[in-house]
């Protein structure tokens, strides 16, 4: 996995200083970021960022494990589903208090969020090189982010979800 969160090692962690929040489960195509709902701890599925001043421009696909400050995104960007995902929200209350007890958990909120930003500004410079260029990124980012599904009959060969459209490659 190409995340910087071991998803059992950070639910134990979590547990044992008694935060797990509120586990909530969304269908596909569900909007995840409320601005009220300030640190979102996505723990299983997949889900993209698209920008809302593009035509809902999908700018890149997560797999979770992930946290997420949603005030990093800004209201320009949205989180939307593409498989079932379950995640916890943390309320800004409740991130303060987690952050003040447990001063480390800012770090693991860093990285990933330093992770997302950085797929997101790779995504972004797509724009510079030629089309056939950017399929073979975007292939390779999906790859590498385990989000192709292989295909159990021919060995090294893979599909693309369903959940993915032409226009997401380019």
């Amino acid at each position: 996995m190409n995340t910087p969160l071991e998803l059992q090692d950070l639910q134990e962690w979590l547990s044992s200083y008694g935060y797990m929040g509120d586990k909530q489960i969304f269908p596909p195509q569900a909007k995840l970021y409320s601005p009220e709902q300030q640190l979102l701890f996505l723990l299983e599925g997949i889900f993209h960022i698209e920008s809302s001043y593009m035509d809902k421009k999908v700018l890149v696909y997560l797999k979770a494990p992930y946290i997420l400050d949603a005030n990093i995104l800004g209201s320009d960007l949205t989180i939307v589903s593409d498989t079932e995902v379950k995640l916890i929200k943390f309320d800004s209350e409740y991130s303060k208090k987690i952050t003040d007890t447990i001063p480390s958990f800012i770090e693991k909120v860093v990285i990933s969020n330093t992770q997302v930003l950085s797929k997101i500004y790779k995504e972004s410079s797509k724009i510079y090189i030629r089309p056939v260029e950017k399929v073979k990124y975007s292939f390779r980012r999906l790859y590498e982010d385990n989000i192709l599904n292989e295909v159990n009959k021919m060995k090294g060969w893979y599909e693309l979800p369903f959940f993915y459209l032409a226009q997401s490659i380019s």
